[in-house]
């Protein structure tokens, strides 16, 4: 399917204003690590490293949540 210039130029706007890209640097060999286990998982390596950070993101995610409130209630007195 053919995207107009109006619908790339739409997916471009919506996209900076959604997401954040952040650049990643690996060595070689792991990032053939982290690639050989995202083909093992059946997922990009894109993929796999979203799901990677997901899963940190919820062991870790309370504790973060824990953090913020304090850091907001003290910076209101």
């Amino acid at each position: 399917m053919a995207y107009s210039e109006a619908h790339k130029r739409a997916a471009i706007k919506y996209a900076k204003n959604h997401y954040k890209r952040v650049p990643l640097d690996l060595d070689f060999s792991k990032y053939e690590e982290v690639k050989m286990a995202a083909e093992a998982a059946g997922e990009s390596v894109n993929g796999f490293i979203k799901a990677a950070v997901e899963e940190r993101l919820q062991r870790y995610g309370e504790a973060v949540r824990n953090i913020r409130k304090t850091d907001s209630s003290q910076s209101g007195n």
